[in-house]
Formats: structure tokens, C-alpha cells, sequence
């Protein structure tokens, strides 16, 4: 956290949410990263590559982002070699913290590890928790280079949970316990509102394989509202839509639908599950494939309050368009929707899939005050003038100051910001802590501008701030400019 002495917070124009005080110190609540360009998000990775768990911390997908044009997975290998790369993410390497998409997609991801490891894009996480939700990644490719390989998590033994997400990236590999989503879990998965719509392309001769998960070895496994829409190709032994391999009893699936391919001529291939040593909980749901809906290993079972009749097979076409809106109400699917022509999804992800990529957002910014601290004492001040914008898509915000005194003259300033916050903090005479939150001040995020040195023997400064953002190159002023006087000679010693 950063902290600026001896803060006078004195002034705002939403009265109703800044009050007059005096404060001791001012800073910002540094626990978020926000990721609005293609460099920031392969930045992003590359830190995770070198050590950077990110662990607590939050990370926001502010837009949608392409790395790499064009079709990935078509591309030859010297092609390949060419592109942008996901960065060096190895077995020790693992993001710990809470990544949040909002909505946005990445697109044209290319990984292949420098190296024979455990392969994911967010790493191998061994202990904490990490979690991953709203977000799509399409047209990408990862190159597995070792067992325990997945889009995003390859070797799990921390606590994994994964919401709201489409993934439509493919899973090239030649070894075993590979999926979709995770690799190998040995710790609580909770797999929530997730589809995986891509390709596994898998050599002859691997085992457990899975749409979602490639191997569930320990702790619990929970499926909820998810889709296997994809592919999985090769001959390999161990197959299921959702799980590989289950080796622990608390694997339970829940109101979700396997409907993608599966090509694979040896045993034990399966809707749901591919082989399962332990009792398996299933209950409430669907699949179109010609499979059995789970290979019964030596030991393996449907738990005693589940059966094979916990699962239902029904045609592709009942699944597909606005009409298939009955068949779910038919099987208790109410948290879901679906769209002309296109196969039906859980609502929370079908708002990110179908969204209409044309509408133009509208972004709004507001000057809402400044903050007065002192500087050299009894000679200068710094100034912190305040802001919010209540949206992401944007490429800067700034200000526009005039600023007026009778020994300065006049000057003008007109400043792009490229940083935001959620949080300001403060502290009191008391030294209490004071947090003014985004949300709080009417944004989604708070900008600032400090101006610093200002001569405190000048006296009496007037002020005129106005705000605006930048969108496709066009700067757009928001609102009428605020106008202001700050008397900076109450501030002179004696």
C-alpha cells in the first residue's frame, strides 16, 4: 500500500458519500491486477513462469484480447514458432490467487513448455486455493510435454475452483491423465457452469482421458451445470465426457449434458466417466453419445443413492435451439438457456456465448473531488484529484485541469490515465483506516491525478476539472468541467 503523509481530505462534490475531515495519510489498496492489453496478459503469464503466485490476489480481465490472429491449431509448426507464446508455466509454477474474466475472451493463445512438465496455462498448483471464472478462451492451442495436462490447471493438488467459463482451445498430447479443464486432481475441484468445447487430439497408446477432468485420484470431485461439447480423438483407453479415470469415492455430477465426440477403439469409453474404481454420484443428467454412460472398473460402482437410471440419453437435436428449452424443463434443467440454432448452455455462460459483439459500449467518467496533503512542510502541498469511469472498455481516461493563481498565471494540463483502482484508502487523526470503495463513489473503478509541489506562499488556487476517456483513438469529454478554489496558505508555517 502506498502512503502520502498527512492527508486533508477536504472537499468533494458527492457530499453524500466524501464527508469533510481531516486525515493523516492517503494511499490505494494495491491487491488487484487489471489486464486491458495483449502485453499486460502475456506479462501476466510470464510472471507466473517466474515465481509470481499471485496468491490472495485478484486479477481482472478488463476486454477482450487476441495474442495471435488466425487459426491456431491450423497453423504448421513453423508457424507456430513464429507466434506470440504463452509464457514458460513449469511443474513448480502455479497461479494461487482469483482470476475473474467478467465476460471477456482470450483469444489466439499458443503454449508449449520449453521443457518435459506438467502442462497448464495457470500452472500446477501443490497447495492453497486458485480460482478461475467468466471468461471464454477460443481459437488457442496448448502443447502438452508430460502427463497431467489441461487447458488451464495440469497437476492440481491444491483446492481448484472453476465457474462460468467456455473453453473452445485444444489439447494436443502424447501422454496420459490429460483433460479439458484440470489434468490430474488430488485435492476439492468444484467444477461449476463450465463447458469445454474444444479438441483433445491424444496419441495411441494414453489413458484417462477426460472432457473435463483427465484423472479425479483424491479429495472430491464436484461437477455442476457442465457441458463436454467438444472432441476428444486417438485411441486411447480410459475415455469419459466429464472424468478419465475415478480412483475416490467422492466424485459427484450433477444436471449437466455430454454430447461431444469421443473416437477411441479401446476399452473403457464412456458418456460420463471412462473407468471408475470407487462408488460414483451422478444425479440428474443428460447424453446423446451411442456409449455407456460409465465404464465399471474392477470396484466400481454407482453409489447406493444413485443408479444407471441418474442418467439419460436423448437425441442431439432435443438438446439444440430454443425448443430444446422444454426438454431441460422436462429434466429439471432451469438454470440454462439456449439460443437459434445452437446448443443449449447454463445461462451464466450462455450470456458471455451469445452476446451480441456489435453493441457499442458506453462509457461514462466523473470528476467526484480531490485530496490535499502536505508536502515539504510549510512550503508545498500535493494535490489528488479523484475520478471514476463505470466501465472497462475503454483505452484511457484522464483529466483536463485549468489551474489558476495570481503569481502562476494560468496553466493547463490534459493527462491519459492508463491506471485504475477499486479502493482509496485513508487514515484518520486517530489513525483509523477509511476505505472509499469504487462502488461507493458511483464507478466501477477510480482513477487519480497527483499534482505535486504546489507552492503553499502563493496562496489561493483556482481550479476548473473536467474528465474524459479514449476510445478507438477519439477523445470524448465527459460532462461540464468542476470549478473550484483551494486556499494553500492555511498550510504556511507561522
Amino acid at each position: 500500500m502506498k502512503k502520502i503523509v498527512s492527508l486533508a481530505l477536504c472537499f468533494c462534490f458527492l457530499v453524500q458519500i466524501f464527508s469533510f475531515g481531516i486525515f493523516t495519510a492517503y494511499g490505494v489498496e494495491e491487491t488487484a491486477v487489471y489486464i486491458r492489453t495483449e502485453e499486460d496478459l502475456i506479462g501476466f503469464s510470464q510472471r507466473i513462469a517466474n515465481g509470481n503466485d499471485y496468491s490472495g490476489m485478484n486479477v481482472y480481465l478488463e476486454k477482450d484480447l487476441t495474442i495471435n490472429e488466425g487459426d491456431i491449431s491450423s497453423k504448421s509448426q513453423a508457424e507456430l514458432n513464429g507466434l506470440v507464446k504463452w509464457g514458460n508455466v513449469l511443474d513448480d509454477d502455479a497461479f494461487k490467487g482469483n482470476f475473474d474474466g467478467q465476460g471477456h475472451t482470450i483469444s489466439g493463445i499458443y503454449f508449449c513448455p520449453s521443457e518435459q512438465t506438467a502442462t497448464g496455462l495457470f500452472g500446477n498448483p501443490v497447495d492453497q486455493s486458485s480460482t478461475v471464472k467468466n471468461l471464454k478462451i477460443v481459437n488457442s492451442l496448448v502443447v502438452a510435454c508430460d502427463k497431467y495436462a489441461a487447458i488451464l490447471f495440469g497437476s492440481c493438488n491444491g483446492e481448484i475452483t472453476l465457474s462460468n467459463l467456455y473453453i473452445d482451445a485444444d489439447l494436443r498430447t502424447e501422454y496420459s491423465y490429460c483433460g479439458g479443464l484440470l489434468g490430474y486432481t488430488r485435492n476439492t475441484a468444484n467444477i461449476n457452469s463450465c463447458v469445454y468445447a474444444g479438441t483433445i487430439e491424444a496419441a495411441t497408446g494414453t489413458k484417462e482421458m477426460g472432457g473435463l477432468v483427465g484423472c479425479y485420484g483424491n479429495g472430491t470431485l464436484n461437477i455442476c451445470d457442465s457441458v463436454f461439447l467438444g472432441s476428444i480423438s486417438g485411441n486411447s483407453e480410459k475415455v469419459g465426457g466429464m472424468v478419465g479415470g475415478c480412483y475416490k469415492e467422492q466424485l459427484f455430477i450433477t444436471n449437466s449434458i455430454s454430447t461431444g465426440s469421443i473416437t477411441s477403439s479401446e476399452s473403457s469409453v464412456a458418456a460420463f466417466v471412462g473407468n471408475t474404481t470407487k462408488a460414483i454420484h451422478l444425479t440428474n443428467n443428460l447424453y446423446t453419445q451411442t456409449l455407456d454412460p460409465v465404464g465399471i472398473g474392477t470396484g466400481g460402482s454407482f453409489s447406493s443413492e444413485t443408479s444407471a437410471s441418474s442418467v439419460t440419453q436423448v437425441s442431439t437435436a432435443n438438446l439444440i435451439g430454443t425448443g430444446a428449452m422444454s426438454t431441460l424443463a422436462d429434466f429439471g434443467f432451469f438454470a440454462w438457456k439456449a439460443n437459434q440454432g445452437m446448443m443449449v448452455l447454463p445461462a451464466t455462460v450462455a450470456d458471455m456465448v451469445f452476446q451480441n459483439s456489435n453493441i457499442t459500449p458506453q462509457v461514462s467518467t466523473q470528476f467526484v473531488g480531490y485530496q490535499i496533503a502536505e508536502g515539504t512542510k510549510g512550503e508545498t502541498v500535493h494535490l489528488r484529484l479523484v475520478a471514476v469511469v463505470d466501465s472497462s472498455q475503454y483505452e484511457a481516461v484522464g483529466f483536463s485541469v485549468t489551474l489558476q493563481n495570481e503569481v502562476m498565471g494560468t496553466k493547463n494540463y490534459s493527462t491519459p490515465i492508463q491506471t485504475v483502482y477499486r479502493t482509496l484508502t485513508g487514515y484518520g487523526v486517530e489513525q483509523e483506516r477509511v476505505d472509499y470503495t469504487a462502488e461507493n463513489l458511483g464507478g466501477k473503478y477510480i482513477y487519480a491525478l497527483n499534482v505535486k509541489n504546489i507552492p503553499v506562499k502563493n496562496g489561493v488556487y483556482n481550479f476548473s476539472v473536467s474528465t474524459y476517456h479514449v476510445t478507438d483513438g477519439t477523445t470524448v469529454p465527459d460532462g461540464e468541467a468542476k470549478i473550484f478554489s483551494v486556499d494553500c496558505g492555511i498550510w504556511q508555517e507561522g
